[in-house]
């Protein structure tokens, strides 16, 4: 604008000198006033309404904050933000690269529902499951972890607590609970006993014999069976062994159920010892028991001899067996030979073997498989009420949550976790209405859209199994 405008002190000028030049100081006025003007109204804008919108933005936080977690995916958000380092590292630890923890909701995700309208009367829902002589309220039991007072004060009681009033089952895991179990039984509700498979059977004798002596508490035992390595322990021990703990609690053993059953005894303060750690290792030995290299089929019939006895008739009433971490038709099929009354289709939540099928893409070709003579559950990667729906479709009985009850525990204990399990049981049940049906038994392929159904197939054809 200033190189275009006549300088009215040239000589070279196109205008005579002796005349006046408003065009020119107008033009550079005008120039000046517009600039000033944006300026000036950039400025307030900051000053004001930019100002506004990071309150808004604030203020929007702030609500946020005050309304409770309802799902599982908000109250992981809020977990993130609460747990300590350690608790954050342990209950997100996974194999390798997490491909198949990543792989597991790639799958979930692609399976569209189709839902069915005008069906008439969907006001009563019913939502209940029958397992083992137990009714619970939604086919749903919390999956067998470890250390649950990294992510409460309480832990196991809390799980048991929650997971009860919601109508949810438990699978308590005994060799690695913060907790006692003589206080966690207290807790009403459905409790399946979990065990490891360790290289120390005298260990395991006792723990099983310890859990059994209070009288029918456990309506099942479920045993981890894709555990034959120590990964797990190996990377995430140091970690425990940086932890800050209460001093009240130095001297009170790590694992208390072992030690109330005669084993393992190693206490906080021995386990932050670098010096004992190291020759307990050099010994042989290992905190909370050592997982075997050796595992087969026949340490499940050892435990059910123990369990049961060698013609199923020791008890009263015979405790039921269930085999988790089933991943082909293959292994389905010789649990059921061994004599297993359910399975669970798990790959341990990504923890164990990196780049293994996602346990959801699995359940189909287990549950063909299988043909519904024995109940199946799966784990891993559940999320929502349409990730349920979505496995009971594909065959499941009912579903296995892990992470999930961890970080509702984090937020706000077994209050947190009782309010999520009853937002997903509410969440199902809408779930059903929008698909036309008022029974998880009704639940089937049909639900999903044909060309998943197709897919579907041919991943169970092609693992050699038919869909029936």
């Amino acid at each position: 604008l200033f190189t275009c405008s006549t300088d009215p002190y040239s000589t070279n000028s196109a205008m005579s000198t002796n005349q006046n030049h408003p065009i020119t100081v107008t033009i550079v006025v005008t120039a000046v006033s517009t600039a000033l003007a944006m300026t000036i109204a950039t400025r307030v804008y900051h000053s004001r309404y930019k100002k506004s919108e990071d309150d808004d933005d604030d203020e929007h936080a702030k609500l946020k904050a005050m309304i409770p977690p309802k799902s599982i995916f908000e109250f992981e958000e809020m977990a993130m933000k609460k747990l300590a380092p350690l608790s954050k590292r342990y209950f997100q630890y996974f194999s390798d690269q997490a491909v198949t923890a990543t792989t597991c909701r790639t799958f979930y995700n692609s399976i569209r529902l189709l839902p069915s309208i005008l069906q008439g009367d969907v006001s009563n829902i019913d939502t209940t499951l029958d397992i083992f002589g137990e009714t619970l309220d939604i086919p749903v039991l919390i999956a067998p972890s470890a250390c649950h007072a990294l992510a409460c004060a309480e832990g196991e009681v809390a799980t048991a607590r929650g997971a009860g009033a919601a109508g949810v089952g438990y699978c308590y895991n005994f060799s690695l609970s913060s907790r006692l179990y003589t206080d966690v039984v207290q807790e009403p509700g459905v409790k399946w006993l979990h065990m490891y498979m360790f290289e120390e059977r005298d260990m395991v004798q006792a723990m099983i014999e310890t859990a059994l002596s209070c009288e029918d508490c456990f309506s099942a035992i479920i045993l981890t069976c894709d555990h034959p390595h120590r990964r797990v322990q190996g990377r995430m021990m140091p970690y425990f062994m940086q932890a800050e703990y209460p001093f009240s609690d130095l001297n009170q053993p790590f694992f208390p159920n072992q030690a109330a059953a005669g084993s393992d005894k190693t206490t906080l303060k021995q386990l932050l010892d670098p010096l004992y750690m190291e020759q307990m290792l050099r010994d042989g030995g290992n905190a909370g028991g050592t997982n075997s290299y050796t595992l087969s089929w026949e340490d499940v019939r050892w435990i059910q001899t123990l369990v049961n006895g060698k013609d199923g008739k020791k008890r009263k009433k015979k405790i039921p067996i269930v085999a988790k971490g089933i991943l082909s038709a293959d292994d389905a099929r010789k649990a059921m030979e061994v004599g297993v009354d359910a399975i669970v289709v798990s790959n341990h939540g990504g923890r164990q073997c990196d780049f293994a099928v996602p346990a959801i893409e699995a359940l189909p070709v287990v549950a063909a498989a299988v043909q519904g003579k024995i109940p199946i559950f799966v784990d891993s990667g559940v999320r929502s009420s349409a990730d349920i729906v979505r496995a009971l479709c594909l065959g499941a009985s009912g579903v296995m949550l892990g992470r999930p009850p961890l970080w509702a525990l984090a937020c706000e204990g077994s209050e947190g976790l009782e309010r999520m399990l009853t937002v997903l049981k509410e969440d199902l049940k809408d779930d059903m209405r929008s698909l036309g049906v008022t029974s998880i038994s009704q639940l089937g392929m049909k639900c999903l859209f044909p060309p998943d159904q197709e897919r579907i197939a041919e991943i169970v054809s092609a693992c050699g199994e038919k869909l029936t």
